[in-house]
């Protein structure tokens, strides 16, 4: 009785082949579907990078301005 619970081990090397070409085509989509995401995350990333360093620059540019704008202006002799 124990003997037939063992399974045949040649039936179960060809599942295991059957199942390892079945598999295949899905692994590859899927990797395929994680490259593309990363490259959009990577894309997003260098917006979102771009992004934040116009709006340091901007705000740069507006501090510089606000300093010159409160700065008092000195009379320099030798101006005409």
């Amino acid at each position: 009785m124990i003997l037939q619970l063992q399974p045949d081990l040649a039936a179960t090397a060809s599942d295991i082949d059957r199942l390892t070409l079945s598999c295949q085509p899905f692994l590859e989509k899927n990797i395929q579907s994680l490259i593309n995401c990363m490259d959009d995350l990577i894309n997003e990333q260098q917006k979102v990078s771009a992004g934040s360093e116009g709006v340091s620059r901007h705000r740069y540019l507006c501090c510089v301005r606000t300093m010159r704008e409160e700065r008092p202006q000195v009379a320099r002799p030798w101006s005409c």
